[in-house]
């Protein structure tokens, strides 16, 4: 007697001749449940109804909530090696079955000559280092890679001719990805400020070369000095801020990658300099956040609404966080409040939000600082910070059938 037909409660796997094997679709999840990451990302790629399934909010909420992003420091000297923020077992499982080998399979020739520079989003922004003795064989013809860790996917990029003509001026990379509201799977910007203008030029995953866009100075003033500090912090719709010094005067510039404009955001009242200052944003990346030490004193500053700006700085103090007696559990020879000798400077980390920080403690080594749960962890040179958003990689991941 054939098998009884589930219907829309089952989920079939029949390939070939074989007698189709049903399984009621809360037996399937149960199962899927109880397996390793890897295993839930592929069964959300096989077909349409089992991702529908997955991406529920009652089995997120059950499953994804454990594990919701793999933050880690990866260092690619050597073999891909993953140093894990908040260790579980599903996390160091999943980096080093999945994650470790699939990127040795896909880009692992390039680790001799290419070196990480920035990355956002679970992307990873690579750079070819200029070595004189390659052999032509070794050469590879492009000199950016945007890797994708998840998939595996790799994309080869040209330099612009920005950075090609900017002459002995410092540039940096500005990595924008699906999660920030743009378009595009991911857009990299090379920005470029020069003594009269921020030049710009852009490149997104589905764009066949680079595209400039310049902006004036603001206040129709030329920046005589400009110095930049602290990664770019990125609100929801693509609104890059950094920290910029201009003339010895520390500012918060602003550029929105839809429109080109530019502009300046007030600081918050603080006596801290450039280095001691760190842009970050909220969780749901919709306000800005600053954060500023003195000592071992950490201030949390976040943007207020523009309503609530009104007659204001703009920002609120949110928290101060006493970082001293952490700090000395990896250092017990540090001074009591510090001393004359040390001082503790934000480091770039690559993170959006500001739960995590990564933190210089001059003459000791760096540290990661959880501002959530106020923990300290080592932090080892030539290494950058993936962060993994596993709901919305699977949100936005195709799927097979």
């Amino acid at each position: 007697m054939a098998p009884r037909n589930h219907g829309r409660n089952s989920i079939c796997a029949a390939p070939g001749n074989m007698a189709p094997l049903l399984l009621p679709a809360d037996l399937m999840l149960e199962i899927i449940a109880r397996t390793d990451l890897v295993t839930l990302i592929r069964c959300a790629a096989a077909c349409k109804r089992l991702r529908r399934d997955i991406l529920s909010q009652s089995f997120l909420r059950r499953v994804i909530r454990l594990q919701p992003r793999i933050l880690s420091y990866l260092s690619i000297f050597g073999d891909p090696h993953w140093s894990i923020h908040r260790v579980t077992a599903a996390a160091k499982s999943f980096c080093d079955s999945h994650l470790s080998p699939l990127m040795l399979r896909r880009i692992g020739d390039l680790f001799p000559y290419y070196i990480p520079v920035t990355s956002s989003g679970g992307i990873i922004v690579f750079y070819r280092l200029q070595v004189e003795r390659m052999r032509p064989q070794e050469m590879h013809h492009f000199d950016l890679c945007v890797y994708n860790p998840m998939t595996g996917d790799p994309t080869f990029l040209s330099k612009s001719h920005l950075v090609l003509t900017s002459g002995t001026y410092t540039h940096e990379y500005v990595l924008l990805t699906a999660a920030d509201g743009i378009d595009y799977s991911f857009m990299l910007l090379i920005i470029y400020i020069s003594m009269w203008s921020i030049k710009v030029h852009t490149i997104t995953s589905s764009s066949g070369g680079w595209r400039t866009v310049t902006c004036a100075s603001h206040c129709n003033s030329p920046w005589r000095s400009v110095g930049r500090y602290s990664d770019a912090a990125i609100l929801h719709g693509g609104i890059v801020h950094w920290l910029v010094v201009v003339d010895h005067d520390t500012q918060i510039l602003a550029y929105d990658v839809s429109t080109g404009m530019s502009g300046v955001v007030k600081l918050p009242p603080t006596n801290c300099n450039a280095s001691q200052l760190h842009l970050a944003t909220s969780p749901d990346g919709k306000r800005l956040k600053l954060l500023a030490i003195d000592g071992f004193m950490i201030s949390v500053w976040v943007q207020l609404p523009t309503v609530l700006a009104a007659g204001s700085s703009g920002w609120a103090l949110e928290t101060v966080i006493d970082i001293e007696e952490n700090l000395r559990s990896l250092y017990p020879s540090l001074r009591a409040g510090g001393g004359p000798d040390i001082q503790v400077q934000f480091k770039p980390s690559g993170k959006k939000s500001s739960d995590v920080v990564l933190l210089r403690v001059h003459g000791r080594g760096n540290v990661v600082l959880d501002l959530e749960t106020k923990e300290v962890h080592m932090h080892y040179l030539c290494s950058i910070l993936l962060e993994i958003d596993l709901q919305s990689h699977l949100q936005s991941m195709k799927v097979f059938s």
